[in-house]
Parts: structure tokens; C-alpha cells; sequence
């Protein structure tokens, strides 16, 4: 799944819940892609979690790359109980959520929770979190280059108009990750540029100036 707007769900009741994107499949090649989308207002009501892997005791569930998405909050009725889990004990194994812009998520929103890392292959790097109401904590996950709720939303050109490139450079030391991780939703190639490789879905690009005119006659009157 990729280049997808996914907008308000919910099912505005606590007994019935709800999620943006759910794979059910209990399979150790699952080969489950979720890229450079955008998700937005997860409602309180009902709301589970902006995706959810594996289903119940059906597991293992293995293969699943989150990568160069943006989660966003611009709603009060937003906040559901986490960002990304699983359902039950559904072993779920092989996650790689990398390089992912996470934005203003109310409540629980931005908590990432499973039951276990066993094989220690559940991997979270390279995120941006950004403005949490409840600062979000990842819970059996390996992780490493993510900036949590350090930053303003100044970082981003315009995330009113869910713009979320960036406004400067970010250098957390973050690590290349290797194809396809290495390109943002631009396609621009991380740390071609400047050599740093910015948490988050977008690489920050340094647009130069476009050049000063040559001839420029200047009269006056």
C-alpha cells in the first residue's frame, strides 16, 4: 500500500473497535509493504490503533515494512490506544517501521506496543516524533535514531497543509538503512546532499537561491 490519503476512522464506540489498516494474515512471509502514506485523525471512540498486525493467538506473523509514512493529529476527537500493535498474542515478528513523521498524535496515539521481541527482529529506526499530548514510548521493539518529542513543529515547512519537508537539517547520527529506505517520498537518496541521513519521512534538501541576474541596469529618474 502506498500513496494513500487515510482519513478519520473510527467507530465511535468502545465495545467495537476499529483500525486504519489491519493485516490479519498469520503467515512467516507475510510480505506486508506500507509506504509514503499519510495517516490522519484515528478517532478516540473505538479507535484501536492506526494499524494493527497479526490477529489473535493466530501467529507467527512474520514480514512487515513500515517505512517513509506520516501519522498526524489536527483533530480534538483524535487519540486512539496506540500508533501501531498487534491483536492478542499474534506473535508478530519482522516489523521494520523505519524513517516514519509522526505528528501531534493525542492520548495513547503514538505508543508502538506487541507482546514480545523474541527473535529480536522488531525494529524501530529513524522516526521522527513531533508534539505528543503523552510522550509516546515504544514497548518490545528494538530502536535506535529516533528523536521523541524533542523538536517543534517548526521543523516542518507547513504542516497545516500536511507540507511535512523539512525546514532544516536533523543530525542524530541516524544510520543508512539501505534500499528502498534510502529514498524519501520525493525520491531523493538520504544523506546524498549534506551526508546526513534525517530521521523521518522526508530528507531535508537545501534548495539554493536561484542565481542573481548578470545584467542589471539600475536608472533613475
Amino acid at each position: 500500500m502506498e500513496n494513500c490519503y487515510l482519513l478519520r476512522c473510527s467507530s465511535g464506540c468502545s465495545e467495537k473497535h476499529s483500525v486504519m489498516f489491519w493485516s490479519r494474515g498469520g503467515s512467516d512471509t507475510m510480505n506486508v509493504v506500507i509506504r509514503n502514506n499519510i495517516f490522519e485523525n484515528m478517532g478516540r471512540g473505538g479507535g484501536t490503533g492506526y494499524i494493527s498486525l497479526g490477529y489473535l493467538y493466530s501467529g507467527p506473523s512474520s514480514g512487515y515494512e513500515i517505512y517513509g509514512n506520516i501519522f498526524r493529529s489536527v483533530s480534538e476527537l483524535e487519540g486512539p490506544s496506540r500508533l501501531l500493535g498487534e491483536n492478542g498474542d499474534a506473535k508478530t515478528r519482522g516489523i521494520k517501521f523505519f524513517h516514519n513523521t509522526i505528528v501531534g498524535l493525542r492520548n495513547n496515539g503514538a505508543r508502538i506496543v506487541f507482546k514480545s521481541n523474541d527473535r529480536k527482529n522488531n525494529l524501530a529506526y529513524n522516526n521522527l516524533f513531533v508534539d505528543f499530548e503523552t510522550y509516546p514510548y515504544i514497548w518490545a521493539m528494538d530502536t535506535a535514531n529516533n528523536s521523541i518529542n524533542v523538536l517543534e513543529k517548526d521543523v516542518f515547512t507547513d504542516p497545516s497543509s500536511c507540507n511535512y519537508r523539512l525546514t532544516k537539517s536533523i543530525d542524530i547520527q541516524c544510520n543508512d538503512l539501505g534500499a528502498p529506505y534510502n529514498i524519501d517520498p520525493d525520491g531523493n537518496i538520504r544523506g546524498k546532499t549534506d551526508k546526513v541521513i534525517e530521521p523521518g519521512a522526508y530528507e531535508f534538501i537545501d534548495k539554493p537561491l536561484p542565481p542573481a541576474p548578470i545584467d542589471v541596469h539600475v536608472i533613475f529618474d
